[in-house]
C-alpha cells in the first residue's frame, strides 16, 4: 500500500492510494485422475490412478490470487458541520479458481485439471473493476438549555450514502 494525500484548500483534501496484494498456496478443487495426453482408445490407459474414476476432486493448495487497485478521494468540509466525501476505486483481482465463477454456492462448476491450471487464470468472479462511493454526514446544530433535553436532541447527525460499482451482480446464494 502507498498513499499520497494533499490539502488543496482548509477544508478540501485528496487523497490517492495504491492497494497491492497476492496470495499463494490458495486451497481450491483440483480434477487429478484425468487422462495425462490426449488419444485414442480409453482414458483409464492414460491416467495416473486407472483404479479410481476421473471425477475425483482433492484439496490442491497451489492456486495464486492476485489485487491491484487505485482509490481517489476528495473529503470537502462545509460551514454549518455538513461533510461530503467521494471515493472512486479502479482495482482488478486475477486467480485461478473461485467459488463465483460459474455455478456460485461455494463450488466451482468447472475444476481445473493439473494439465490446464494455467488456463484458468483471469478476472475473479468476485471482481468489481470500478466503484463509486459518495457520502454525506450533517451534524445537527440542535441545543436545548435543559441538560436532559440536550442530551436527546444534542450532538446528533444525519447520514446518507451510495454506491455504485460494477461487476459483481447482486444475488443471493442458497444451498
Amino acid at each position: 500500500t502507498m498513499s499520497l494525500q494533499r490539502q488543496i484548500t482548509p477544508s478540501l483534501v485528496a487523497e490517492a492510494v495504491y492497494f497491492g496484494s497476492r496470495g499463494v498456496r490458495i486451497s481450491g478443487q483440483l480434477l487429478d485422475n484425468t487422462a495425462a495426453f490426449p488419444g485414442p482408445g480409453p482414458i483409464a490407459a492414460r491416467q495416473q490412478n486407472p483404479q479410481f474414476p476421473s471425477y475425483i476432486s482433492n484439496g490442491h493448495n497451489n492456486f495464486n490470487s492476485y489485487y491491484d487497485g487505485l482509490s481517489v478521494k476528495l473529503d470537502k468540509r462545509f460551514s454549518k458541520g455538513l461533510l461530503i466525501q467521494g471515493n472512486f476505486t479502479w482495482s482488478k483481482t486475477i486467480d485461478q479458481e473461485d467459488s463465483l465463477d460459474n455455478a456460485g454456492a461455494g463450488q466451482s462448476a468447472n475444476n481445473p485439471t493439473r494439465y490446464n491450471l494455467k488456463q484458468f487464470r483471469g478476472p475473479a468472479g468476485f471482481d468489481v473493476p470500478k466503484r463509486l462511493v459518495i457520502s454525506a454526514v450533517y451534524t445537527l446544530p440542535w441545543k436545548a438549555s435543559n441538560r436532559i433535553l440536550n442530551g436527546i436532541v444534542a450532538d446528533r447527525s444525519l447520514s446518507a450514502i451510495s454506491s455504485f460499482d460494477s461487476g459483481l451482480p447482486y444475488s443471493v446464494f442458497l444451498s
